[in-house]
């Protein structure tokens, strides 16, 4: 049970086998949902509280703080910073957003296909949830899902990606605002965030059907937890045993105020300690391309076209059928969009910076983070 620093393994880590894994927990999370349309039956949330894609969306938000962070900070540049998060999210994001509109919304409307392309949501709906402009919850396509549990759900699981984006801005402004010049002054900004958190589930206490805050405290603080994790990466020592500790905090606090508080540091712990360890024939997934946002994007549309199609699918037989089909999308987008963008993202900032005015409302755009 050797304890180890975040900064020994460098770049060899298991962080893509995780991303994969928490996008497969995701899908197979929702075929639960969407075939009984129960998603309390999950026994996670009867356990913990949050079902399986709750914890799978955690891992995500503590995952990509490690790594935004280490990206912003290693960089310190804003526009680049900028370019990056927007190739990293968007046009994956805009093309699911066709197939959604142009591919599976054809097959899986209840009207004739001349009434379904007459509609101007149809069109609408690749500007509207491809570039974030509007909560994906309330954006539909005509016909498409109507005889499923979730007919007015065309892609349920985008709405945290507005989150994502949110912590990517507030990560950027406390980053502007000095927070990251010293480890010190970061402990003290980390110190009053948990502080806050501990505050909210006072006041707060858990209960079913989250709010917009309740999301807000759970995603931000597994994101500040990642970040927190890259900061102090030099001295934060974690192994198995640390895990398990945790774990059994988490398991003796169930049912207090700080259950989740202690909840979302067990999970960064987990999955940072995971991150590491094991090693082996197992890291050669890296060699793979990071298929999880195109499993993340696409899942949900590809069983809610299944489950219009054949209405009696089980969970597993659900899963079963979807994540392959998810999967071949995934391969695609990640080689056809998402990776060939993100290797021009640096181009891509050098047009940004370009095009900003060299005048004093505009410089602090081109500041570094020196």
């Amino acid at each position: 049970m050797a304890a180890f620093t975040l900064a020994q393994s460098g770049r060899d880590n298991n962080f893509n086998l995780i991303r994969f894994l928490a996008a497969m927990a995701v899908i197979i999370s929702h075929a639960v949902l969407l075939s009984t349309g129960n998603g309390e039956i999950e026994p996670l949330r009867a356990a913990t509280g949050y079902s399986l894609g709750d914890h799978a969306v955690n891992v995500f938000f503590v995952l990509s703080g490690f790594l935004v962070a280490k990206s912003l900070l290693t960089r310190r540049d804003l526009i680049a910073y900028g370019a990056s998060r927007m190739a990293r999210v968007l046009p994956g994001l805009f093309v699911a957003a066709l197939v959604t509109a142009f591919v599976i919304g054809p097959i899986a409307t209840s009207m004739s296909l001349p009434e379904y392309f007459s509609a101007i949501s149809v069109w609408l709906y690749a500007p509207l949830i491809g570039t974030l402009a509007t909560d994906p919850l309330n954006v539909g396509l005509p016909g498409v899902f109507a005889t499923t549990p979730f007919s007015d759900i065309v892609n349920g699981p985008l709405w945290t990606i507005r989150y994502e984006v949110m912590a990517y801005g507030a990560l950027l402004l406390v980053a502007m605002a000095g927070v990251f010049a010293t480890k010190l002054r970061f402990a003290i900004f980390f110190a009053g965030a948990t502080a806050g958190l501990i505050a909210w589930q006072i006041v707060d206490p858990f209960h079913p059907g989250p709010t917009a805050l309740d999301h807000l405290a759970r995603l931000g603080f597994s994101f500040l937890l990642g970040t927190a994790a890259y900061v102090f990466r030099d001295h934060l020592r974690l192994s198995l045993l640390t895990v398990v500790l945790l774990l059994v905090i988490t398991w003796l606090l169930a049912g207090t105020t700080f259950y989740r508080g202690a909840l979302y540091f067990f999970t960064a712990a987990a999955v940072l300690w995971f991150a590491q360890t094991p090693g082996g024939p197992v890291r050669q997934f890296n060699k793979l391309g990071d298929y999880s946002y195109g499993l993340y994007i696409y899942g949900w549309p590809v069983a809610q076209a299944l489950i219009a199609l054949k209405p009696d699918l089980s969970p597993t037989i659900l899963f079963a059928l979807g994540a392959p089909i998810t999967l071949v999308l995934a391969i695609l987008s990640w080689h056809l969009v998402e990776k060939p963008i993100l290797a021009r993202r640096m181009a891509f900032a050098g047009f940004i910076n370009d095009l900003i005015p060299d005048i004093a409302l505009f410089r602090l755009l081109k500041t570094r983070l020196d």
